[in-house]
């Protein structure tokens, strides 16, 4: 057991460690100052006013201009994350992935240049961000291009545009270098934010209210025994990384409880099950019980291994997980009320004895202050799976309500030689594992990966 709470501790540690490394690489992503804002904008201004200019690429309206070509090439990133959006395509689909691209289109189908208009007065800085010693900038603003294309008619865009910049930091903090890193729509730029927000570590509590059941597959169809579900209360710790905005790998621990209430009444009966009396003998327990019942109690420390799905939009969505519960067993007990008459069957002198207490037969009557020993294997497997929504409180933390459904993969296997476990000794051919259905709250916070 100790060696269990050691191995749980480091565990437990290594999480820790991992977590607080996600949250100290998410400090490098800052929010910046209206004042840095104010800075920026007229850096902002500036390079647009020269992108007017060179995305005209045509300085008398009749003939491109070699140096324009040049010059707009040099105010984008070599690489940029999103692209351009073509604007100079009747289809208005797409991206250019460069500007070179860009350029090349206008060569071969805008000979005379474009016309380009830009409202200075109505621009918008919607983003800033410092990450990694730099500036990102997002700005709001609305564009006109007029051309001529491919000497077949007029094409026209009116619209508004995310412009998205990059920048360095100078000593002072202040930007530098300012390029233009995308251009894109209103719905790429709503994406790619999304897909950004999406990228995160959530770290979360929830409590459980399970309906469990150790159980028994010959039980239900049983004439002498019934099974009965336990209730049970129950918190946990859950860690997940969101690799895109729907989809993550999850891990957990959990404090476990799983029981089952076995009535059996008007038993009377031999058992199949063979039992070694303290003389080495084996017998077959006859058992006449006209009122018994068996609670059966399973604590366990319960690990969750999950593939995470995320859906919907807005500040409601749903979750779906899927995955495996790996349950290391702390303890196994059961507690009899009742009375039980108990005599044993030896088929090699076929004989039953009965009333000799010290081969344990006799009349027998139980109080649930005594606790009896089931003696189950260490560890378990369940598939499990849940579904509900996620509720966005703020920009970091989330509710999370839903119901989620544990079947149990192995096989429990208690210690048969058990006389006292009336339930396995009435079912001994049954199969039998862990279920458990839970309503499931929890809070979950987000630590978004940097940019």
């Amino acid at each position: 057991m100790k060696k269990d709470i050691s191995k749980l501790k480091q565990m437990m540690s290594r999480s820790f460690l991992l977590i607080l490394v996600f949250f100290t690489l998410n400090l490098s992503a800052q929010i910046i100052t209206d004042e840095q804002k104010n800075e920026l904008l007229p850096k902002v201004k500036s390079l647009l006013k020269d992108y007017v200019r060179y995305s005209q690429f045509s300085s008398d309206g009749i003939n491109l201009n070699s140096d324009y070509l040049i010059q707009f090439s040099g105010l984008f990133e070599p690489k940029m994350r999103d692209g351009i959006f073509n604007d100079i395509i009747p289809t208005q689909k797409g991206t250019f992935p460069t500007a070179d691209q860009y350029i090349n289109f206008v060569k071969t189908n805008y000979q005379q240049g474009l016309d380009v208009v830009i409202d200075f007065d109505n621009i918008r800085i919607v983003d800033v961000k410092q990450v990694k010693g730099s500036y990102e900038v997002s700005v709001l603003v609305h564009k006109k291009v007029t051309g001529i294309f491919n000497n077949q008619g007029i094409h026209r865009f009116n619209d508004n545009l995310y412009f998205l910049f990059i920048s360095g930091i100078d000593d002072q903090g202040k930007p530098t270098n300012l390029r233009i890193n995308g251009i894109l729509t209103k719905e790429k730029y709503a994406q790619s934010i999304a897909k950004g927000h999406g990228k995160a570590v959530l770290i979360g509590i929830t409590g459980l209210f399970a309906q469990t059941k150790i159980a028994s597959s010959s039980a239900s169809s049983s004439d002498f025994m019934k099974i009965k579900a336990g209730g049970s209360i129950y918190p946990g710790i859950d860690l997940a990384a969101m690799i895109t905005n729907g989809f993550g790998i999850g891990v957990g621990v959990r404090f476990s409880k799983y029981s089952s209430t076995f009535d059996i009444s008007n038993y009377n009966k031999t058992s199949e099950l063979l039992i070694t009396d303290t003389d080495g003998d084996k017998y077959n327990p006859v058992l006449q019980i006209s009122k018994l019942n068996q609670v059966s109690t399973i604590k366990s420390l319960d690990i969750p291994i999950l593939l995470k799905f995320r859906g919907g939009k807005g500040k409601t969505k749903f979750y779906f997980d899927l995955g495996v519960i790996y349950s290391k067993i702390s303890s196994s007990t059961f507690t009899l009320n009742g009375s039980a008459v108990r005599g044993g069957y030896y088929q090699s002198l076929n004989v039953i004895l009965t009333d000799i207490p010290e081969y344990g037969f006799g009349t027998y009557t139980y109080k649930t202050d005594n606790e009896f020993k089931l003696k189950l294997q260490s560890t378990n497997f369940s598939a499990y799976t849940s579904l509900g929504f996620l509720f966005q409180l703020s920009s970091r933390l989330s509710l999370k309500a839903g119901a989620s459904l544990m079947y149990g993969i192995t096989e429990l296997k208690p210690d048969l030689s058990n006389a006292d476990n009336y339930s396995n000794l009435i079912s001994v051919e049954s199969i039998k594992n862990l279920r458990a259905n839970n309503v499931e709250i929890g809070l979950f916070y987000r630590i978004p990966f940097k940019r």
